[in-house]
């Protein structure tokens, strides 16, 4: 007993602020699923049921990334269908977002840093309003945040760092395919920091083949359903189109009534209508670029709109709206105050420290201005923001210190 109080004060104040705010939300607001959580429900639910990954009337898919579905279905099948044991496994993955940005900010930085950078997460609306939805974010976030630290960690053998994190990111894919780059990245910055060509080659190969061993099943399930052996998703080339078509404005909107043979001759097609248009149309490419950038980066809502029927029972409109104003505050703070880090990291000539941190931000800053664009899709950026917006934070405060 005595053993068990000593380690839980050693537990930091801000995971366990992170855990009762989490806590306290998924007792004030019950989850039900909507929109694209209700699909993960339901392909998660089939899942763990023994019929696949399919839609309710049983029809195979590949359109959405499975590692989601594949996640809450785990959950289901070891605790059984109740959207309590989804709850808590959300609960569990934000607070360890919380921690391993903590971690991530001592690799790459300082204690006091790190310490900001698990408040700023601790406290974020929108981590605490995903508690309750059945979604790929904050998962995603955990298995990227992971990638990283394995990565650019010292204390591993190279080879077993390799396997790691190339383990770690084939999970991250399998949730959202926009990490995919990261297996060109990663050896890459491996090169430019160490420059040992060899070593980067390496670490890129042997990651590679880890990740290929983890894909292949996946692989060879979509070769026989579809003909075609898809990797990850058949969504890519649709979701390109949604954002890039004459009808347009750069977000979501519904793919056209047109039958397909299945689902990848689907996205194939939209895919080259995109292209072809993007090709014919250039200077409308780069205005819904900027209108996506808007529509991605203007607010941080989508938690909100995830939850809005029990949060308008909770308090009405009147909560539903603050709830809203204090996610997109708190979201135009981190991302001036992240901003404001990232270009003191600059200035200082720090960023060759912090070059995996920057460029794994950059990679997910620009995705959706390239694709399509909708408020949920920069959530990747969130821990970023997070780490910089602590720096600048730790800065200030040095400087005012000193002042005073």
């Amino acid at each position: 007993m005595t053993h068990l109080l000593t380690t839980l004060r050693k537990i930091p104040v801000f995971i366990w602020t992170a855990f009762l705010l989490r806590a306290a939300w998924a007792a004030a607001i019950a989850m039900e699923p909507v929109s694209d959580s209700a699909m993960y429900r339901d392909f998660a639910l089939s899942i763990a049921n023994g019929a696949g990954y399919a839609f309710p009337d049983g029809q195979l898919t590949v359109y959405w990334a499975v590692g989601t579905s594949a996640f809450y279905a785990l959950i289901h099948s070891l605790f059984g269908n109740s959207l309590l044991f989804a709850t808590a496994a959300n609960l569990i993955v934000g607070v360890g977002l919380v921690y391993l940005t903590y971690l991530v900010a001592l690799r790459y930085f300082d204690q006091r840093v790190a310490l900001w950078a698990g408040w700023l997460m601790s406290l974020w609306p929108v981590l605490i309003e995903f508690t309750t939805i059945y979604a790929s974010e904050v998962l995603f976030m955990l298995l990227l945040l992971g990638t990283i630290y394995v990565w650019g960690t010292r204390k591993l053998n190279r080879w077993l760092k390799a396997v790691l994190w190339g383990g770690l990111l084939c999970l991250a894919t399998y949730v959202r395919p926009t990490a995919l780059p990261l297996f060109i990245l990663f050896p890459l910055l491996h090169f430019w920091v160490d420059r040992d060509w060899r070593g980067a080659v390496a670490s890129g190969l042997i990651a590679s083949a880890t990740a290929a061993l983890l894909f292949a099943p996946w692989v060879v399930r979509n070769q026989q359903l579809f003909g075609q052996p898809v990797l990850v998703s058949a969504n890519f080339g649709s979701n390109l189109w949604m954002g890039n078509n004459p009808k347009s404005n750069g977000g979501y909107m519904p793919l056209p009534e047109i039958q397909f043979r299945d689902e990848v001759v689907r996205d194939q097609y939209f895919k080259q209508l995109a292209v072809d248009y993007i090709k014919a149309n250039p200077v409308e490419y780069v205005k819904l670029s900027a209108r996506r950038f808007i529509q991605t980066y203007d607010r941080e809502t989508i938690g909100v709109a995830w939850n809005e029927s029990a949060l308008h029972r909770l308090g009405g409109e009147r909560l539903l709206q603050l709830t809203k104003l204090a996610s997109t505050l708190y979201w135009w703070a981190m991302a001036v105050c992240g901003a404001v880090g990232v270009c003191w990291v600059v200035l200082t000539r720090k960023s060759r420290e912090l070059h995996p941190l920057l460029l794994v931000g950059a990679l997910f800053f620009v995705v959706p201005i390239l694709t399509v664009g909708q408020d949920r899709y920069h959530l990747p950026l969130d821990p970023f923001l997070a780490l910089f917006a602590a720096f600048a934070l730790q800065g200030i405060w040095r400087i005012y210190k000193r002042q005073n």
